[in-house]
């Protein structure tokens, strides 16, 4: 008995000391990244700013297909009800964009656990649609998200009909039968007036001339949905990236026209847009991929950050709504910034202005979008609202989509880690962000 006592304290002893040690290891153990809010609000230095960058794309997840797909680029994030809704586009035989092969898919998977993820064809390269008749051999583009009142999740993409027409479709998701309602055009007002029209590249040309006047002169080849969408009052609003993009990026131009839908996207009031021609011409004349939000509760005032294809953030204003703009101007002027051209993100956060873009910087001797930035501050200039988070990694790290989901923040963006391919548009990657 004496013995079989000694053994059962002898066991309770080492229990003890074995939960006191696992007790003691855990307390010691302090995470790189603040668990709370005061992140966003605290002094952070470039190295902290590093350091959690570099913590974070420990825990990035991939959410693209990946498996047999070369090229995924362009990302759009929702969440509703836990689960992740990730739009992007991406080619299994090429790694170029723009080319055959090119479609747009929708990842769907658990947040609490991204890599549980199916990938769904919404528009398919070479798929014929009972409502929808696509050009053959053409890349099916830039998609945008939107919830729908009965919990549709539901996906816009610019395709290429007959003779190469460029317009916006949308396809509803259904979260719980998983199935794609078929293709249907998206609508515009365009000039003012209330008729609607076919969401295509000319119908957003006649608006271009209503607002920069009959004769403008602003190159308009191209349209991208590339802007999240964002929630004010009552309504989604987009940006449409218009222009004309060429190797010599020079002689870029174009502009972001400013959407807005009552609707989730499936009609469209075209608004106005900063005029592309007013830019200061050593930076082209350009401002697309612009990323905006209200700076108070009027309605009214709103800023505005773009790229140009030179490799400069510029910012514009407005105080109408989205009517009319100021001429923009280069925050690498202003605020001596390095950037390098990708779309940016813009979202008010609190009293400031949370802000996300790609910096110039030398990572393990390669250059070349491999440096995301997040910004925040009380600074609507932007320009002294100091780093607080940055990601580092040669093998990609750009193109950013950012979604609020009950307090927190989570990104995506496009990279190549698994690849390692130098591409950098291999797969999308998903974090959630630490405020």
């Amino acid at each position: 008995m004496k013995k079989l006592m000694l053994l059962i304290n002898v066991l309770v002893f080492k229990t003890l000391v074995f939960s006191s040690c696992k007790e003691d290891i855990s307390m010691s153990y302090q995470p790189v990244i603040p668990k709370d809010t005061v992140l966003i609000e605290k002094n952070i230095t470039e190295k902290q700013a590093i350091e959690y960058g570099d913590e974070l794309i420990k825990k990035q997840v991939a959410i693209s297909k990946f498996e047999g797909e070369v090229y995924a680029h362009d990302s759009k994030l929702l969440i509703a009800d836990g689960v992740g809704y990730c739009a992007y586009y991406g080619n299994d035989i090429s790694a170029q964009e723009g080319v055959g092969g090119q479609s747009v898919r929708l990842a769907v998977f658990d947040i609490e656990n991204p890599s549980n993820k199916k990938i769904y064809d919404v528009f398919k390269e070479n798929e014929q649609y009972p409502t929808l008749k696509l050009e053959q051999n053409a890349p099916c583009y830039t998609p945008v998200l939107f919830l729908t009142k009965d919990k549709k999740v539901r996906i816009l993409a610019k395709v290429y009909t007959g003779g190469w027409q460029q317009k916006y479709y949308y396809r509803d998701f259904d979260p719980i039968s998983t199935t794609l309602t078929n293709p249907q055009i998206c609508k515009i007002a365009i000039q003012g007036n209330s008729n609607l029209v076919d969401f295509d590249i000319n119908n957003v040309r006649k608006h271009l001339s209503y607002i920069l006047g009959p004769n403008y002169d602003l190159s308009t080849d191209f349209m991208y949905a590339t802007s999240e969408s964002l929630m004010a009052n009552d309504s989604y609003y987009i940006g449409l990236t218009v222009g004309r993009f060429t190797v010599n990026w020079q002689t870029d131009e174009g502009t972001t026209l400013l959407m807005k839908t009552e609707n989730a996207g499936q009609s469209f009031t075209v608004i106005g847009a900063p005029d592309g021609r007013k830019v200061n011409p050593k930076y082209c004349r350009q401002f697309v991929e612009g990323a905006f939000d209200f700076i108070d509760n009027s309605g009214k005032n709103m800023l505005l950050i773009g790229r140009n294809s030179l490799g400069n953030i510029m910012l514009s204003e407005s105080n109408d709504g989205g009517y009319t703009f100021t001429t923009p101007y280069s925050l690498n002027d202003a605020c001596g910034f390095n950037t390098l051209a990708s779309k940016p993100i813009l979202v008010k956060y609190n009293e400031g202005y949370l802000s996300i873009w790609n910096t110039t910087e030398n990572v393990n001797n390669y250059n070349y979008r491999t440096t995301l930035e997040i910004r925040y501050g009380k600074d609507p200039s932007i320009c002294s609202n100091p780093i607080k988070i940055k990601f580092r990694n040669q093998f990609g790290c750009h193109y950013p989509s950012l979604f609020r989901y009950k307090n927190n923040y989570y990104l995506t963006y496009t990279t190549d880690s698994r690849r390692f391919n130098r591409n950098s548009t291999g797969e999308i990657a998903f974090i959630k962000l630490p405020f």
